[in-house]
């Protein structure tokens, strides 16, 4: 006789405890699929924050840089003006590098976002 049918129990599969089990399992099951959803919902909305933040702020960045190269260019703010397009060749280099910096972003904060989800509930 194997091990398992030593130790076997008859099931009443009718029975007020056996459906009680069950309903607690379902139920069990239920929450860790919608704390499963939500981690997902708070990765993609990180994701959707970080690129939309690259795409924003990424322009800044560039003149910021700019400025540092050639900080004799930038004495006035007339100046600095009149200079931002000739510099950056009428805004062809204004968004020069920007997918690394999306995909970076969506990554962090999506991860950031979705433990966060993971630690609350």
């Amino acid at each position: 006789m194997k091990y398992f049918e030593k130790i076997a129990v008859p099931v009443d599969y009718n029975s007020k405890e056996y459906k009680q089990l069950v309903s607690e399992v379902k139920k069990s099951i239920d929450k860790k699929n919608k704390k499963n959803k939500s981690v997902v919902k708070g990765m993609v909305a990180g994701a959707v924050a970080g690129t939309v933040a690259s795409v924003l702020t990424h322009p800044l960045d560039t003149l910021m840089v700019s400025k540092q190269n050639n900080p004799e260019q930038y004495l006035e703010l007339k100046k600095e003006l009149k200079a931002i397009p000739t510099m950056l060749g009428k805004g062809k280099r204004l968004y020069e590098g920007i997918g690394l910096k999306s995909a970076k972003n969506a990554i962090a904060i999506g991860t950031i976002l979705g433990i966060n989800q993971l630690i609350d509930k």
